[in-house]
Formats: C-alpha cells, structure tokens, sequence
C-alpha cells in the first residue's frame, strides 16, 4: 500500500511533455504490445510514466525512475525534472486503498513492460512503462527499384 501511494504521489510534481486528449497512454500501451517486451531484471529502472485524467480526458507523460524486485514495482517513483533531477511526486493514491473492505486493490506486478492502474485521490490514472526493455522493432524490408531503372 505504501508502494502504491509512493508511485502515485510522484506523479504530480512535474509535467514534461504536453497535456494531449487521453491517447498517450493507448499509444504506450498498443506500441508495447506489438512490439514486445523483454524482462524487465531487478534494480532501478528507467520509465514512462502516464497520467490520464478522468474528467477532461487529458493525458500526459514524464520520465522516471522506480525499483523493480522479483518482477513488481518495489520502490518509489521519482519524477525526471528538465534539470535532469529526480524528484518526488506529490501525487497521493486514492483513499479506497487503505480502507479494509474496499474494490480498490494494489497490483504492483508488471504485464508486458507495464504496471496495472493506479488511482490517485484526485481521480487520475497512472501507468508506468518499462521503455529500456521494449523489442526493437523489426527491420522493414528494402523497395526495389523501378524496372525500368534497372
């Protein structure tokens, strides 16, 4: 639970990209599943971070780092400022996580390169992409030329 709330609460602090309608985090999410992704090992980890806003729609996303143990996040989240620091979010999760009967359940396990949602108090969703271990993409094949240039 306090895992959780770290990630979240770093997920505030600093916006580095700008606020699109709600399609950073599908373009994240289908562009890892057609790709693939490789194990992700245990340590620190270089991430995307997705903040999707539920009531206009917006999305936007931010560099980061957070801690990986046994396949699930581990540590806190640190928010990349354009200083090139890491910082603290301030960003908290939702206050249905830390009641005892409650449908709000911490998944720190990772999919495909990416965590499970994340809900913050002020009703935002947040992912985090494991972007150092997404396959590269398959070379593309090379045109022929015109028959009549050969």
């Amino acid at each position: 639970m306090k895992k959780l709330f770290l990630i979240l609460f770093a997920c505030s602090a600093i916006v580095t990209s700008a606020q699109t309608k709600g399609s950073c985090f599908i373009e994240y999410y289908e562009l890892f599943n057609s790709r693939g992704v490789n194990p992700i090992p245990d340590g620190i980890q270089n991430v995307i971070v997705t903040v999707r806003n539920t009531k206009d729609n917006t999305c936007f996303a931010t560099m980061g780092q957070i801690e990986v143990k046994d396949g699930k996040l581990a540590g806190r989240l640190m928010l990349k400022n354009r200083a090139g620091e890491y910082v603290r979010p301030k960003m908290s999760l939702h206050p249905k996580y830390e009641e005892p009967k409650t449908p709000l359940k911490a998944d720190y396990s990772i999919v495909k390169g990416v965590s499970h949602n994340f809900l913050t108090k002020n009703m935002r969703i947040v992912n985090v992409f494991f972007i150092d271990f997404l396959k590269p993409q398959a070379p593309s094949l090379v045109e022929a030329p015109d028959a009549e240039q050969l």
